[in-house]
């Protein structure tokens, strides 16, 4: 049967690395729960960036212990998705209510994700070579486009915006070596 699972696809590399081996060992498709991907104020940016910055904000605590699976892991599924780069950690800082990371692109694309919890008015935004997108405006329901998108798929169509679970990797694995990069530099 094929999966479309919540994003972090788990709180674990481990365990994101163990269900893409499973689900190719079964020959069934893992689908990963990127929402922002069919976020329609992104209908328009389907060109690779080179310059990303993400904003996401709101004056309410995540209810999720951890910002980073939470929040974060959506901004850095979008700077892959959105540049078709490989990423590297250059800075993490990191507090109980906030992320900052600083990466870089394999192509010297450069790229800001700042999440924050319990500050500021609620904001979502992203600056992709420097046009802003506000990803709080834009009609249409994400949710409903991606599970089609996930239907289309299983049926033998697809939609590239579908995150695989290779990208559910991917993204654990960026914030699993910032916050390794963190450490080493604390």
């Amino acid at each position: 049967c094929h999966v479309l699972v919540e994003k972090p696809m788990s709180f674990n590399l481990a365990q994101a690395e163990a269900l893409v081996e499973g689900a190719a060992k079964a020959g069934v498709y893992l689908g990963v729960g990127f929402l922002e991907r069919f976020n329609p104020a992104l209908i328009d940016e389907q060109k690779p960036v080179t310059t990303f910055c993400a904003q996401r904000s709101s004056s309410q605590r995540s209810d999720h212990p951890d910002l980073g699976l939470d929040w974060a892991i959506h901004d850095i599924d979008l700077a892959y998705y959105l540049t078709g780069s490989k990423w590297d950690v250059v800075e993490c800082r990191e507090a109980e209510d906030r992320i900052v990371l600083r990466i870089e692109g394999s192509c010297g694309e450069v790229g800001r994700i700042l999440v924050g919890s319990g500050r500021g008015p609620r904001r979502r935004s992203l600056w992709l070579d420097g046009h802003h997108v506000d990803l709080l405006t834009g009609e249409g329901d994400p949710l409903a486009a991606e599970i089609h998108a996930f239907i289309d798929t299983i049926q033998g169509g697809g939609d590239r915006r579908l995150a695989e679970g290779a990208d559910g990797v991917r993204a654990l694995r960026l914030l699993a070596d910032a916050r390794q990069a963190r450490a080493l530099a604390a």
